[in-house]
């Protein structure tokens, strides 16, 4: 199993679908910073992944540089580095791919390593075949990651779901699966954020802490 981030939570299908409020219209800025080794394909299919997940929520992921995102625009710094994180711990396979935490000016920035994002696609038996293939899944792997740091800020908690994007613990053939189901938001924290998220995006960062139940 690989942890995405922060606790463990037991993996659990989905329930019937329930009825959402319609999802709001909200644009979200990416500032991206990108390892220079990182190749475009794997970014490309790693932006690419979060923009589709947030789709379903209503929510319009765009991508700029941390120098050309516009200061009023709701967003956060993203980056991708090559290195793995410091909470990388192989002794028991958790292998933690992207984090939230702060830029040291009290905004919220999210770093996702491609070294974690490799360990997945190892321990699911997919690191080897042709190139552009792996480029896709370690996006894919490193999209899925940040999209659910996103989903951390936007729902403003630390908690975790039993199923789908926010999830604490993820599956590695999961992770990597080129398929796109699985990695919704739950019916909780969709129900939530579509009630607040159709407020003006400046006054949507700074609703209440969203929690999940026990």
């Amino acid at each position: 199993m690989l942890a995405c981030a922060g606790a463990v939570a037991v993996v659990a299908p989905p329930g019937a679908a329930a009825d959402l409020p319609p999802a709001p219209s909200v644009r979200f800025v990416l500032q991206l910073t990108t390892s220079l080794t990182l190749a475009p394909a794997v970014r490309d299919a790693a932006v690419h992944e979060v923009q589709q997940i947030w789709a379903r929520e209503g929510i319009s992921i765009d991508v700029a540089s941390p120098l050309d995102a516009p200061v009023s625009t709701p967003g956060m710094r993203v980056l991708i580095v090559s290195a793995g994180g410091a909470s990388a711990r192989r002794d028991d396979h958790r292998w933690p791919v992207a984090e939230l935490t702060g830029d040291g000016r009290g905004e919220p920035m999210a770093i996702a390593s491609v070294v974690a994002a490799r360990r997945v696609l190892d321990a699911a038996g997919l690191a080897d075949g042709p190139g552009a293939l792996v480029a896709r899944r370690l996006g894919i792997v490193l999209g899925r990651a940040i999209a659910h740091e996103v989903g951390h800020h936007l729902l403003n908690t630390s908690g975790h779901a039993r199923h789908g994007l926010m999830r604490a613990r993820i599956d590695a053939r999961d992770f990597a699966d080129l398929r796109d189901g699985g990695f919704d938001l739950d019916d909780d924290a969709a129900h939530w954020a579509r009630a607040r998220l159709t407020r003006p995006p400046a006054d949507a960062l700074r609703l209440a802490r969203f929690v999940y139940g026990p």
